[in-house]
């Protein structure tokens, strides 16, 4: 009897309709396809729901994503030569960070800075951490992550990135004031 349980509890695991252990999910990033915005947007049931193509990330003018991207012209005179700040979607991951069965949202963003006196432009990529409250996006914090990011994973309040060339891996856990401070690697 005790083996046919056994059994049966190995197959429900198996099957993902029993979790016997804290799942860590490990998600390969993916660029999204993004779409202009909604005409009426729905509200947010589940932090799935929220359209990050379409989001104001905060922090003044160009944080508001239109179909994943960004844009800002500062002209010292019109028609010159000009600097630009602009900001892409490269990817959405959902885990559950904190083990209360909701998901959290890990927003990759790349931020581009295009100087006129320059010929390179300067780039940084960071992953933000958000929740849902009241049906509203709140952000838990951000992580700054090499380019590219290539998995995000969630588990036990810690949130592994692996990014960067060669691919590197970093923990974070989010301390009491808020911030997300890089841990010791996993033994």
């Amino acid at each position: 009897m005790l083996v046919a349980m056994r059994a049966c509890a190995a197959i429900l695991v198996m099957s993902g309709l029993l979790s016997l252990a804290s799942r860590v999910s490990a998600d390969t990033v993916k660029q999204p396809t993004c779409s202009e915005p909604a005409a009426k947007p729905r509200a947010a049931k589940a932090i799935a729901d929220v359209d990050w193509c379409n989001f104001d990330y905060g922090g003044g003018k160009g944080s508001r994503l239109t179909a994943g991207r960004s844009s800002l012209h500062l002209y010292r005179k019109l028609g010159e030569p000009h600097d630009t700040i602009a900001r892409t979607l490269r990817g959405v991951i959902y885990g559950d960070l904190d083990g209360d069965k909701k998901r959290e949202a890990a927003i990759i963003l790349q931020h581009t800075t295009r100087f006129a006196s320059r010929d390179t432009p300067s780039s940084s990529t960071t992953v933000y951490i958000y929740t849902l409250v009241d049906g509203a996006p709140r952000l838990l914090g951000s992580i700054p992550a090499a380019d590219p990011v290539s998995e995000v994973s969630f588990a036990k309040g810690v949130v592994t990135v692996r990014s960067g060339t060669p691919t590197t891996a970093a923990r974070y856990r989010r301390d009491r004031a808020g911030d997300f401070n890089e841990i010791a690697p996993a033994p």
